[in-house]
């Protein structure tokens, strides 16, 4: 683990002071609870693709353009 210092208006650190003191855990492990909550996941290194292609399977775009322009497409959704 890495360390952070934050800095908190006075009213929020006072409710993770609180809220930590209340279920019996440190203010460090409600802070790291609550931002593993709100922040995107770490990516599985794991996987083959980097992403998900999102326009994959979807049906009909309403474009026409699609298969002429794919690589376009495919090169805006994964810059290098």
């Amino acid at each position: 683990m890495s360390q952070v210092h934050l800095e908190l208006p006075v009213e929020l650190a006072k409710r993770l002071h609180e809220a930590a003191a209340q279920r019996g855990l440190t203010e460090d492990e409600v802070a790291f609870e609550v931002l593993s909550a709100h922040l995107p996941p770490v990516p599985d290194e794991s996987s083959t693709l980097p992403r998900r292609l999102g326009f994959v399977s979807l049906g009909a775009s309403g474009r026409s353009d699609i298969s002429e322009k794919a690589e376009e497409i495919l090169r805006a959704e994964f810059p290098e």
